[in-house]
């Protein structure tokens, strides 16, 4: 673990302390600049790398060589759930989608690519790619997206020029050690005329003030504002709603694209 400086103003010390649990050595402190709250100390990113290959997702079992066995049925149905609510949501701004077009689409974080399944479905043309840093999950996603490409493990390592008509990046950017830098690779990757979904937790819900080492950012609609301006990318649309419907606001969804 190591202390870090503000990821959205850079302010090195100024940081209000919100939360504190010895048992799993948790911080989480607010600036004083911009208002980010964040964990601090947080994880290298080798550390997290180790993270989601080694503890995240431990419950479920795994096969001598190390991939995921079985996936529970109830896990699978609400992440296909989720992601049609999701893809839904998306595809009202991104038609080519629902029409058919042959396109180029990057799920960052794609964990069982959900997602890209539902645009698979719709979109039986497109041409899917994957970012996942849990390595136990690439047999699951081959199996059932034989023609993915699996990209690598974090947008900040890739190499080379890609663009892509569509990004999806679900409950990622409060995941990463540097939302600042996978975001602005993001803007690399991302075609002139194309769009992002991003969706992350509300930190300014009641839901936004259960912490725990698998989030180490909780962002408001103003410090995710603010970053996404910083990183070039404008916003198109964003709103609070909840994890599958229209109602409640545990998490800020927003469709961006390039400036």
């Amino acid at each position: 673990m190591r202390k870090i400086s503000c990821n959205l103003c850079g302010e090195k010390r100024e940081f209000d302390q919100v939360h504190k649990d010895r048992s799993l050595d948790l911080c989480v402190v607010r600036c004083r600049g911009c208002g980010l709250t964040f964990v601090n100390p947080t994880f290298t990113p080798q550390e997290h790398l180790k993270y989601y290959n080694e503890i995240y997702w431990s419950d479920i079992p795994t096969s001598g060589t190390g991939s995921y066995s079985f996936i529970p049925p109830d896990r699978v149905e609400l992440w296909e759930k989720r992601a049609k609510a999701h893809i839904d949501y998306f595809s009202t701004f991104c038609k080519g989608i629902e029409e058919g077009a042959k396109l180029s689409v990057l799920e960052v974080g794609c964990g069982y690519a959900a997602h890209l399944e539902e645009v698979k479905h719709r979109c039986p043309e497109c041409l899917l790619a994957a970012v996942e840093p849990n390595r136990r999950m690439y047999n699951v996603i081959k199996k059932r997206l034989p023609k993915v490409q699996l990209l690598g493990r974090t947008l900040e390592a890739l190499g080379g020029r890609m663009l892509f008509n569509y990004i999806i990046a679900v409950d990622v950017i409060e995941r990463t050690v540097d939302p600042t830098s996978a975001l602005r690779r993001l803007h690399t990757m991302l075609a002139h005329d194309g769009m992002c979904l991003i969706i992350t937790h509300n930190g300014a819900s009641r839901a936004g003030t259960v912490y725990d080492l698998s989030h180490l950012y909780y962002f408001t609609e103003a410090t995710l504002s603010r970053l996404l301006r910083k990183c070039h990318l404008d916003v198109v649309r964003m709103d609070t709603r909840g994890e599958i419907s229209a109602g409640g606001d545990e998490r800020i969804y927003t469709i961006v694209k390039k400036k």
